[in-house]
């Protein structure tokens, strides 16, 4: 429980538009979270991961932007969280 109370509150300062240190994303506005990948694939870690930090967070839309691809549309998945 702990440290899901200190990542939530990395989470709160990551809205004055700073890095929080749970390996993760950049918040844009206070709807938008996402999270930087260089893998060969997406894997369903990475969006139950992203799907966590919505939930901590309170934010509705997470985008995971993989850059390991050839064309970026093919790098993006977006994730929602349904609350």
């Amino acid at each position: 429980m702990a440290a899901r109370d200190g990542c939530a509150g990395l989470l709160r300062s990551a809205r004055n538009d700073s890095f929080s240190s749970c390996r993760f994303h950049r918040l844009l506005g206070e709807w938008l979270a996402f999270e930087l990948q260089a893998v060969d694939r997406l894997q369903p870690i990475h969006t139950a991961q992203m799907l966590s930090y919505l939930k901590l967070g309170g934010f509705r839309l997470g985008l995971l932007l993989n850059f390991n691809v050839l064309h970026m549309r093919n790098g993006i998945k977006r994730v929602l969280n349904g609350y």
